[in-house]
């Protein structure tokens, strides 16, 4: 009764090591960078305010929580659209 309880327990150790090494070499290779996407978005207030500086900083944020993948760039009220 050991010896055949012993050698389940070899079997299925051998089992597990002939499936992680198939899991290893079978693997898909890793994925590759992905390009930088940058946004451009403007303010609808001047960039002398305080509130354009907050704008700023929540760009910063989406840039290091992206991991430099989205990148905004940042532009006070008038540069792209006219105002009205």
């Amino acid at each position: 009764m050991r010896q055949r309880l012993f050698r389940t327990c070899m079997m299925m150790a051998w089992l597990a090591m002939v499936a992680a090494l198939l899991s290893w070499v079978v693997a898909p290779p890793p994925a590759s960078a992905q390009k930088t996407i940058t946004l451009q978005m403007q303010a609808s207030w001047p960039a002398s305010l305080t509130i354009f500086d907050n704008f700023k900083m929540f760009a910063e944020r989406v840039d290091k929580l992206s991991g430099g993948r989205l990148k905004i760039e940042t532009l006070p009220a008038g540069t792209i659209v006219p105002p009205f």
